[in-house]
């Protein structure tokens, strides 16, 4: 089980939501005036993508956003979880905690769409965005890959999970140890785990039963419901961006994230990763992204006027 340094972990009051977040200083800035604000998507507490935040706080002050409800803080239940309202939550976090000046966004998955619900939702805080790095982000269901079929399945077992009777049935079966060592057995350990050594397998089980028991599941459901359902959101932006995509990725192919980002961002540049599929399950050292991400082409996006 990953450990969080308590002193970097905080949490703040956002309109319907206790956001938590981690607040990881630079110790070489490259500039002070400029901070990096890091999101993932879904089924993401900060305990899984924490080394990300990591690796890009070697370059700036990085703040790092659990999405309320996909994580370990709690969202109020009777505000409605939307991928709207969960956006204008980024944005009144941009212009409350973040208090350097200029701001470079970070997004992974669906994080990136909240993101940009964001910056559509606020000028203000549009203005101190100055890039934009983009991981596998989806933006609007027609990112996905899937097939009409498969939309369809998942859709209708979303609305399922999401009545009462649903989500009671959820929390019922995550309270039994053997349906839940069965799941990580065989929709985890084996189809993600094999190429590990044994204990290093037992270890990364472990975080998928705690992922297992974050969050709100009628927020996960919901949202993955309203991912295969709206369109990308309307607006231009012309804030640079830097969209790194995977060949391998099972969920966003190339050709739907560039229509997809083409219709709201204006200045793009694509760049491939190396990952065997959309995500990794969990990371625990930041050092282990210097082998996804090519730290030069970074820091020369980071750096171009």
């Amino acid at each position: 089980m990953i450990e969080l340094p308590k002193e970097l972990i905080k949490e703040v009051q956002i309109l319907s939501s206790t956001v938590r977040y981690s607040d990881i200083p630079s110790k070489n800035s490259l500039d002070k005036n400029t901070a990096i604000f890091f999101i993932a998507g879904q089924k993401s507490p900060l305990e899984r993508f924490f080394p990300m935040s990591e690796y890009f706080a070697q370059f700036y002050h990085t703040y790092g956003y659990e999405i309320p409800g996909m994580g370990v803080a709690k969202r109020n239940p009777g505000a409605p979880a939307t991928i709207k309202s969960l956006g204008d939550e980024i944005a009144v976090f941009l212009d409350t905690v973040v208090k350097e000046k200029n701001i470079i966004i970070v997004a992974a998955s669906a994080g990136f769409w909240f993101t940009t619900e964001a910056l559509l939702a606020s000028s203000k805080v549009q203005k101190r965005v100055q890039k934009i790095i983009s991981v596998v982000g989806l933006l609007g269901k027609d990112t996905f890959g899937f097939s009409k079929l498969k939309k369809l399945f998942i859709l209708a077992f979303c609305k399922v999970i999401v009545t009462d009777p649903g989500s009671k049935f959820v929390n019922w079966a995550l309270s039994k140890e053997l349906l839940v060592s069965i799941y990580t057995k065989y929709m985890i350990k084996k189809r993600h785990l094999s190429h590990l050594p044994v204990e290093t397998q037992q270890e990364f089980v472990e975080f998928e039963k705690f992922l297992l028991h974050s969050g709100d599941w009628k927020i996960h459901f919901s949202t993955v419901a309203q991912y295969l359902t709206k369109f990308g959101p309307s607006g231009k932006l012309t804030i640079p961006m830097l969209a790194f995509y995977s060949p391998h990725d099972q969920f966003f192919p190339l050709k739907n994230q560039q229509k997809m980002f083409s219709q709201v961002y204006t200045s793009i540049e694509w760049e491939k990763i190396t990952l065997k599929g959309h995500a990794p399950l969990v990371v625990k050292d930041f050092k282990d992204y210097k082998k996804v991400f090519s730290e030069e082409r970074i820091l020369g996006f980071l750096n171009a006027k």
